[in-house]
């Protein structure tokens, strides 16, 4: 009896459980509507539906989630949007919640869907509704890029691809490709020089049809007449024309750049990785200029590669070389890299307005023809106003000089400036030598000018006490309140005394360095200190060049290369800029691979203040005692006329 008692009881409280649950679930009612249930776009466009929820029960909701299916035309499908849920809706209020869908390129059509918003706590308590998105019938398409660059050796094809892509809404048939330059007289797909050598153009990959959201890749080849002409802009224009509803295009721009044949095959191999660290992309430089060049390269290949490095300065405007310098074979292992660092001359007489590149080509030593690279950088010629350079200095006989015997140093300069330049001079000097030399006068017409250099020759004999060794003698050519100025070298084999006069041993039995131990300077110029710097040993030799600290001057910068070959010679320099109030001699200390070079410099006597009046001083004084003087005068004769 106690037992049916307990049964009965526990089935009334399940019941009365049951009815609780029936009450609250009746009780929060979720009732939602769409503002507009069917909204329509373009692809790419965006669509917005506002979704409101209403709570008509008697107790709060704490989370409604909504969720929605993807919206499907057929077998197309639009994916689904995500929604954001609602927290925390009281009994007899309403919220609205908004949410987009992005039409992506899909055939045109009415997609339909459906959004569910349900009760967190009851999922008894939830609502449904259904909605569309009308795609529009639309003809569209992209390209990839909106500039197809080609570059390329003259003679040869370039190739470069492109993306066509369906963004709309109807089936793409009947593609057409088309290139249209105003340099080809209108016929279509070719560029053309002045001398109607040509750049044509084919496409390869041209697709039949292209659906919604599909794409094709097109190859599009240039190929270009080996006699075409250098520095000229080729461009044209592409046009991708097709069919849909009705017909659509796009166009995209297009310029080739014709390239030096660096490469004697053109590009072979993929065994070097070249870095170009010095210069930069953008550099400027003057006429007659020292370009620091520095590349590091790379052996991607598995085995040894005997490297030779070639730097070209190309002028593209007259498809040509202006100065090559190469470095010597080295050999580089598999894996392993190398850096090279070489110096190459600007030429005086080049047009600042052509456009230049630095080509670094890298190859294999005896096999270029399978194994080349290059990279290149560009750079600016930029003339100064002023700018007279020493182009050469030579020395005869060059070599075989002996104590007493004449020889004759020969000095070029040429004016690579914009402006005219008067009172010209050059200086020839060696302390050890006792040279102390000047040219005449003369003037110098504008780079352009016929009259823009000049030549200076000195005969000279070889003092009879001198030590036998190598001299240098500096060439200093003097312009508009400055100068240029090189080192070059006189070399005595045989004389009475030996030794090595004029040079100083470095500590390395190999090494050798000549500087001017005495150069005149004067308060606030920008000082330059050249160096010469011998390599008589049979192997490279690392270089290391400091400045001690100074208080007269600033330095401005240490020019150098940081190695240097077997049996080579480099010349380095030291920039500083003077201190005004500075007089009399100071020392500037030089310290190369450890071994110390005094230099002497001379900013002559501090001017002396003079004391008492000077003549400036003295007239005030003498107009003001006339003023005086004057002033009496009036007034005696204004006293005696008023006598009378």
């Amino acid at each position: 009896m106690g037992v049916l008692m307990m049964k009965k009881t526990i089935l009334g409280l399940i019941v009365m459980l049951l009815l609780c649950v029936s009450f609250v679930a009746a009780d929060g009612d979720l009732d939602m509507t769409l503002t507009s249930s069917s909204l329509s776009g373009n692809p790419s466009d965006s669509v917005t539906f506002e979704l409101t929820l209403t709570n008509g029960g008697a107790a709060t909701i704490n989370t409604i989630g909504i969720t929605s299916t993807s919206l499907i035309s057929g077998v197309n499908t639009i994916t689904a949007p995500t929604i954001a849920s609602v927290t925390g809706l009281a009994n007899g209020t309403s919220t609205t919640q908004t949410y987009s869908i992005t039409i992506p390129s899909t055939p045109a059509g009415t997609y339909v869907g459906s959004v569910t918003a349900t009760d967190a706590d009851n999922v008894a308590n939830t609502d449904t509704l259904s909605y569309s998105v009308v795609v529009n019938s639309q003809d569209a398409f992209t390209l990839s890029t909106a500039n197809l660059d080609f570059e390329e050796v003259a003679g040869r094809s370039g190739n470069e691809d492109f993306t066509i892509t369906n963004t709309g809404s109807t089936t793409l048939t009947s593609f057409t490709i088309t290139l249209v330059s105003a340099d080809a007289e209108d016929e279509a797909g070719k560029i053309e020089d002045e001398d109607d050598d040509e750049i044509t153009f084919t496409f390869a990959g041209t697709p039949t049809t292209l659906a919604p959201g599909a794409s094709a890749t097109v190859s599009a080849q240039a190929e270009i007449d080996e006699d075409i002409d250098f520095g000229e802009d080729y461009s044209g224009t592409i046009t991708v024309a097709a069919t849909g509803v009705g017909s659509v295009s796009n166009t995209m721009a297009t310029d080739v750049t014709v390239l030096a044949d660096i490469c004697e095959e053109g590009k072979q191999g993929n065994s070097y990785d070249i870095s170009i660290e010095n210069p930069d992309s953008g550099d400027d430089y003057n006429p007659g200029d020292t370009v620091q060049i520095e590349v590091d390269i790379d052996n991607d290949d598995n085995k040894e590669l005997e490297t030779k490095v070639e730097v070209i300065l190309y002028n593209l405007n007259e498809g040509k070389s202006e100065e090559t310098v190469k470095s010597d074979e080295f050999d580089l292992n598999d894996d392993d890299s190398e850096t090279i660092e070489l110096e190459l001359d600007i030429p005086s007489d080049l047009d600042e307005d052509d456009t230049y590149y630095l080509y670094v080509k890298v190859y294999e030593s005896g096999n270029e023809n399978d194994n080349c690279d290059y990279e290149r950088v560009a750079i600016d010629i930029e003339r100064e106003e002023h700018d007279v350079l020493i182009e050469s200095v030579d020395v005869s006989p060059t070599s075989g000089l002996t104590c007493g015997e004449g020889f004759t140093m020969t000095v070029e300069v040429e004016n690579a400036g914009t402006e005219d330049e008067d009172n010209v001079y050059i200086e020839l000097y060696d302390s050890d030598l006792d040279i102390l030399v000047y040219s005449d006068e003369f003037d110098l017409g504008d780079y352009n000018d016929n009259d823009n250099d000049y030549r200076f020759v000195y005969t000279f004999n070889v003092p009879t006490d001198l030590d036998a060794g190598n001299y240098y003698v500096e060439a200093k050519v003097y312009f508009d309140g400055t100068y240029d100025s090189e080192l070059f070298l006189v070399a005595v084999d045989a004389c009475g005394n030996e030794g090595s006069s004029g040079s100083t041993d470095s500590g390395e039995d190999s090494l050798r360095i000549t500087l001017d131990s005495n150069i005149e300077a004067m308060q606030g110029d920008t000082l330059t200190i050249p160096l010469v710097i011998e390599n008589e040993g049979s192997s490279d030799i690392s270089l290391d060049i400091e400045v001690s600290d100074i208080t007269w001057a600033n330095l401005d910068g240490l020019e150098y290369l940081k190695s240097l070959g077997a049996d080579e010679t480099t010349h380095a320099y030291i920039y500083l800029e003077l201190e005004e109030g500075v007089y009399g001699k100071h020392d500037l200390v030089v310290t190369i691979n450890d071994e110390q070079k005094i230099v002497s410099l001379d900013f002559g006597d501090e001017p002396v203040e003079t004391s008492g009046f000077d003549f400036g001083e003295l007239n005030w004084l003498w107009i003001v005692i006339d003023i005086v003087l004057i002033l009496v005068a009036l007034a005696l004769l204004v006293g005696l006329a008023m006598k009378k």
